[in-house]
C-alpha cells in the first residue's frame, strides 16, 4: 500500500522518479543503466579499497608513534581511522543494504548520498593524510590516492551526470519523519 505522505513517483512500483531512464520493453535493462551500474561498482570498490588503506596507513601511523610528544599523530591517525571507516561502512552498507544503517547514515551523514558530497568528502579526508609525519611514504599515496579518486569522480558527475548521479537521489535526504 502506498504512503499517502510521500508523492506517487517515490513509490516503488510508480516507474522512478521525474526524468529517471526507463526501462526497455523487452524487460531488459537500457545501456544506460548497465554503464551506470558498472561505473557506481568500480567507484564502491575503489572507495572501498581507499578506505582500507586510509585506515591501515593510521593503524601503522599509531603503531609508529613511540613517545608522548606523538600525541598529535595519535590523534591524527586516529581521525583517518574514524573517517575511513565511516567511508568503508557506508559503501558497504550500498552493496548490502540494511535498513537501520541507511537511516542513520542518511541522518547524520546524507551528503554521502550525493555524488558531489561523497567527492568533497573523499578529498577533504585524503588531506589528513599528509598531516601523519611517521610511514611517510605510505601516508604521502594515501593521500595522492585519494585526491585523485574524489576529484575523479567529481570530474565524472560534472562530465557523466546520467551514469552517476541517483535517479532517487530525493529519497535520501533527511527528513525530520525519519528520526
Amino acid at each position: 500500500m502506498a504512503d499517502p505522505s510521500q508523492p506517487s513517483w517515490m513509490d516503488a512500483g510508480a516507474g522512478g522518479a521525474p526524468g529517471s531512464t526507463p526501462t526497455p520493453a523487452s524487460g531488459g535493462t537500457s545501456d544506460v543503466e548497465r554503464k551506470r551500474t558498472i561505473v557506481r561498482s568500480v567507484f564502491r570498490f575503489f572507495n572501498a579499497g581507499s578506505a582500507v588503506m586510509m585506515a591501515a596507513t593510521g593503524a601503522l601511523g599509531i603503531m609508529g608513534a613511540d613517545n608522548v610528544d606523538d600525541t598529535g599523530i595519535i590523534f591524527v591517525a586516529l581521525y583517518m581511522i574514524l573517517f575511513a571507516a565511516i567511508l568503508f561502512t557506508f559503501e558497504m552498507v550500498q552493496v548490502y543494504p540494511c535498513e537501520l544503517m541507511q537511516r542513520i547514515y542518511r541522518r547524520n551523514f546524507g551528503f554521502l548520498f550525493g555524488t558531489k558530497g561523497k567527492a568533497l568528502f573523499i578529498i577533504f579526508i585524503a588531506f589528513l593524510n599528509f598531516g601523519l609525519a611517521v610511514q611517510r611514504t605510505l601516508s604521502l599515496a594515501t593521500g595522492l590516492v585519494l585526491i585523485f579518486l574524489g576529484s575523479l569522480q567529481l570530474i565524472a558527475y560534472l562530465v557523466y551526470p546520467q551514469y552517476i548521479e541517483l535517479d532517487n537521489a530525493k529519497e535520501y535526504l533527511y527528513r525530520p519523519s525519519d528520526a
